[in-house]
């Protein structure tokens, strides 16, 4: 990328230093398809850690014993489910929109970032 053609040549060169290094369009695809892969794999380790929390609430038996007329233990037990619920649901509205924000062209290179496992699209560096 070049600099406005007007000024002296110190002056071209001073704000050609200042810009990012320029990328070429293939460039600007593969780090796009980095920094979607790796949101997609941040959010999908939040969804696998309030499933986890979800499993466990559900086997929570709060009906059970003598506590059974305990209404508010039973209101805290359903408030603390409906926030994990809501929480998965918002979770899995963003990994949506990560997945649909992919290019269909871009289907290979998708797939190859897949592939990776995590400490091989750690060591990716982002231009």
């Amino acid at each position: 990328m070049s600099g406005p053609s007007y000024g002296s040549q110190e002056s071209q060169a001073a704000y050609t230093d200042s810009l990012p290094p320029p990328y070429d369009s293939r460039e600007n695809e593969l780090i796009s398809v980095i920094e979607n892969e790796r949101l997609r794999r941040k959010i999908k380790r939040k969804i696998d850690d309030i499933g986890a929390t979800i499993v466990n609430i559900a086997q929570t038996r709060v009906w059970d014993g003598p506590a059974e007329t305990d209404y508010p233990t039973h209101a805290q037990f359903y408030l603390k489910k409906a926030q994990a619920y809501r929480g998965a649901a918002q979770l899995l509205t963003e990994i949506a929109n990560v997945l649909q924000s992919r290019k269909t062209e871009q289907t290979e290179l998708y797939t190859a970032m897949a592939r990776l496992t995590d400490k091989e699209l750690d060591r990716t560096v982002l231009l």
